[in-house]
């Protein structure tokens, strides 16, 4: 029917687990729209103020402390407390309801690709209000072309690095993108069922975007949320790092390592290979039409398949091809044999290097045929006087008194020798010989 719609059709199922950029969403959802509506409403009001100034800890006085580009914070006299506030609870919470509004990144029209979102109207503690530079709002799809323009950076404007720290906090990688929050310190104890606690996740987690999927894990307490886009997962990491749900929970908020899982590997290499067919659509590419005509020249054709690589890497290619036009002449005058070519008209009193190569190989192999033919006649010239002087031997107990027997080590033949007279022959000696 050639329809378009942003949200996932019903008619597709639920989302496979793990998926990619295409086909996002729960199956039905209208989630995406109500996002949108809400982000218009908050733009008709100004800002709120969130607190009525920010308080120290949560501030910086400018070259008082070394600050970490690893770490992304300063640090100095203030990092032991900065630590051990990830186990105390948040004192502040952003409520889209009554904090989101207009700030001076919605007016100014000139600086709008490069406004980031407010990392302090993130957590609940940016005392601007509409006066603030940054976006007091939660991250739509219109931002997304903006985002996908710069991966070297998160929605705050923070700069992201190649790989996740150790402990996966922090802003996350440039070269593995993620969406899917790892959620701890889940206080299953105090809610009536798994099922009510999944709920509770849904709610507090929906509030700043379209949640894909929840995977609760009750005996261990923690819980794997997917978002669909990348933007709100930064966004919900931040606002809900050492929040509480609907009791004294503390949360520790991290990023997720990939599912190992097979099901979800190949389920995300078929999400990927399909966004990358949905692209093509879009730009007019016939990608289903097996009859599809290329838009190449007249004169166009295909080149021809590469040749399968040789076993042997250090093998050379086949070039006698290229040598065929080098045929050997006799000189009239001298009798010397020269070469040309009848391509080129050139001419040579080498030998091409086919021809050397040739005549050097041949050489080689006559040179290796007279070795195998020495060698074989050395092994039967040692055979056959091994073979004698076998015949001839004599053992050492029928030989008379004090004589012995040898092996020449030149031709390895049996000898005699007199242990007494250092008398040696190359016959049996007789009872004469020992007299």
């Amino acid at each position: 029917t050639g329809e378009t719609q942003w949200e996932r059709p019903l008619s597709m199922g639920p989302t496979p687990h793990a998926s990619g950029w295409f086909g996002r969403g729960a199956a039905g959802s209208t989630a995406g729209a109500s996002y949108e509506r809400n982000n218009e409403q908050y733009l008709k009001r100004p800002a709120r103020k969130q607190v009525e100034y920010m308080a120290s800890k949560h501030t910086i006085l400018e070259n008082a402390y070394e600050y970490n580009i690893w770490y992304g914070r300063h640090v100095g006299g203030d990092f032991d407390a900065v630590k051990n506030d990830q186990n105390e609870p948040a004192e502040t919470r952003c409520v889209l309801a009554k904090d989101a509004g207009m700030t001076k990144a919605d007016k100014s029209t000139r600086n709008y690709g490069q406004t980031n979102f407010c990392l302090f109207f993130a957590r609940g503690t940016c005392a601007m209000g509409k006066e603030c530079r940054y976006f007091h709002r939660i991250p739509v799809r219109t931002d997304l072309e903006r985002f996908a323009k710069d991966e070297a950076h998160d929605i705050f404007g923070r700069e992201r690095h190649r790989d996740f720290k150790d402990d996966m906090t922090g802003v996350g990688a440039m070269t593995k993108p993620c969406r899917t929050l790892f959620v701890g310190n889940l206080v299953k104890s105090e809610y009536a069922s798994p099922r009510e606690l999944e709920e509770v996740l849904w709610r507090h987690f929906g509030e700043w975007g379209e949640v894909e999927n929840i995977n609760l894990i009750s005996r261990l307490s923690i819980a794997f949320i997917r978002f669909r886009f990348r933007s709100t997962a930064e966004f919900a990491k931040e606002a809900m790092s050492n929040q509480a749900l609907d009791h004294n929970e503390i949360l520790n908020i991290r990023w997720a390592h990939e599912d190992p899982n097979p099901v979800a590997t190949d389920a995300a290499v078929r999400a990927d290979a399909d966004a990358l067919v949905e692209l093509l659509q879009k730009r007019g590419v016939a990608v289903n039409d097996k009859n599809a005509e290329f838009d190449t020249p007249a004169d166009y054709h295909l080149p021809p398949n590469k040749k399968p690589r040789l076993d042997d890497h250090h093998a050379y290619p086949d070039t006698d091809a290229q040598y065929n036009d080098w045929q050997p002449v006799v000189d009239q005058a001298t009798g010397d044999t020269y070469w040309w070519n009848k391509s080129t008209d050139q001419t040579s009193r080498d030998a091409p290097a086919h021809v050397a190569n040739a005549n050097a190989d041949r050489a080689l192999a006559a040179l290796d045929a007279a070795d195998r033919v020495a060698a074989a006649a050395t092994n039967k010239a040692a055979a056959n006087s091994l073979q004698k002087s076998t015949e001839n031997y004599t053992p050492s107990s029928s030989l008379p008194a004090g004589w012995a027997t040898a092996h020449d080590t030149t031709n390895g033949q049996i000898y005699y020798y007199n242990t007494l007279t250092n008398q040696t022959s190359w016959q049996v000696p007789s009872l004469s010989c020992s007299d």
